[in-house]
């Protein structure tokens, strides 16, 4: 069923999808500024946290595969990406750090579309954890540049394999249950990309 959706989202294509969707996106961006503006700089984090057991993988070459597949646009990574979650509709790098999403996040009945730009830490709230080596920061752009959230990703070493967090940023005005939603969304996101990197290395 899963591979069905994707297959026709991935006849469709990014620009019919975006052209479909863009009445909904352009309303869920709207309420997504207005959100960030009532916040006054709060934010509240959701965070999925996926421990595998038994990897030869260090965290360097697990952050690294997953960043790969991100952001590196090709059909094979289209796939991954758009099949690692339902909720996702458009997901493709733009540049090696800059990445454009179109999704519904934390159990909106809206899409946004905004544009993911790694390496950027403005305005983030979250902090790296000291016991974790490798993080991917981020901020989440509207496409008129308003941030309204970001991402801080991380992953460490532990036993004989590795422990992976993923972080995101809310405006701090939205329900909890909003947070919790999307935690479900980012286990079932970074466990399809963790499992693609593992079958990978197999």
């Amino acid at each position: 069923m899963r591979n069905e959706i994707v297959n026709a989202k991935m006849e469709l294509g990014f620009d019919q999808i975006r052209n479909v969707m863009k009445k909904r996106y352009t309303i869920g961006n709207a309420m997504s500024m207005i959100a960030e503006k009532l916040s006054f700089g709060k934010r509240k984090f959701s965070i999925a946290e996926i421990f595998v057991p038994n990897s030869s993988l260090n965290p360097e070459q697990v952050m690294a595969s997953i960043n790969q597949i991100m952001m590196e646009k090709n059909e094979n990574h289209d796939f991954m990406n758009i099949s690692s979650n339902p909720d996702h509709y458009v997901l493709q790098g733009i540049t090696s750090e800059v990445q454009e999403v179109l999704e519904l996040t934390g159990g909106s009945p809206l899409p946004t579309r905004f544009f993911a730009h790694y390496y950027d830490e403005s305005k983030l709230k979250s902090k790296k954890s000291s016991d974790y080596d490798i993080e991917l920061p981020g901020v989440a752009k509207l496409n008129n540049g308003t941030i309204i959230g970001g991402m801080r990703h991380q992953i460490k070493k532990e036993n004989d394999g590795f422990r992976f967090k993923a972080l995101v940023e809310f405006p701090g005005i939205l329900p909890n249950s909003m947070i919790r939603q999307h935690q479900m969304h980012l286990a079932c996101e970074f466990g399809h990309w963790i499992s693609f990197v593992l079958e990978e290395d197999n």
